[in-house]
């Protein structure tokens, strides 16, 4: 799960097996075709500073997940309306 405020972006990595979160991950956004590489805040928190805040539209993101030996490519839009301070859910990944 991510949350988009402003340009910043913060992700949450939880396993589909039993919900727990994933505290040591490297995650990569591609976003509107720029890479950015999320670094860990907290304990189990990510963070992705865009250079501007996304116009509204539909963004599309892809992410790069790895934890330990699991690795998965996700792929989704965020819808963004004028107020670009809003939850979006970053797909639920098999493998973690």
């Amino acid at each position: 799960v991510g949350v988009l405020n402003g340009k910043q972006i913060t992700l949450y990595l939880d396993r589909a097996a039993d919900n727990s979160p994933v505290t040591e991950a490297q995650i990569e956004l591609e976003i509107g075709g720029k890479k950015f590489k999320a670094a860990k805040q907290g304990t189990d928190e990510f963070e992705v500073v865009l250079a501007d805040a996304p116009k509204p539209g539909v963004l599309p993101i892809t992410a790069t997940v790895s934890a330990g030996a699991d690795a998965d490519l996700l792929a989704g839009e965020l819808p963004i309306e004028s107020d670009t301070s809003r939850w979006f859910a970053v797909w639920r990944a098999p493998g973690l």
